[in-house]
């Protein structure tokens, strides 16, 4: 691969971004995280409900700790004190699922 003689221009990495205002920047952000939205089960002073975006490399993220973590309750995630130790396993609360 061969690299380039000087560094990129903030022009040629943003390209045509830097020609709107910052409010129109932050309206296409917006805009793109209410596509994503997902209600929550509360509501603020307004009744409105709360919502969260989860973007793709977000609930990528999450999978690889749901996957790396399964089986490794205490596994570095809690602490490095084994929750069935005497001496420590009051400590944390585990909810465990039935």
């Amino acid at each position: 691969m061969k690299l380039p003689v000087s560094p990129p221009t903030a022009s040629s990495i943003l390209g045509t971004l830097l020609d709107y205002s910052a409010e129109e920047q932050w309206l296409a952000v917006r805009t793109s995280r209410d596509a994503l939205a997902r209600p929550l089960p509360l509501r603020d002073t307004r009744s409105r409900p709360f919502t969260v975006a989860m973007p793709a490399p977000v609930l990528e993220f999450l999978h690889r700790i749901d996957r790396d973590a399964s089986g490794n309750v205490g596994g570095g995630f809690v602490g490095t004190e084994p929750i069935t130790n005497t001496a420590t396993r009051d400590t944390y609360l585990f909810k465990c699922s039935s």
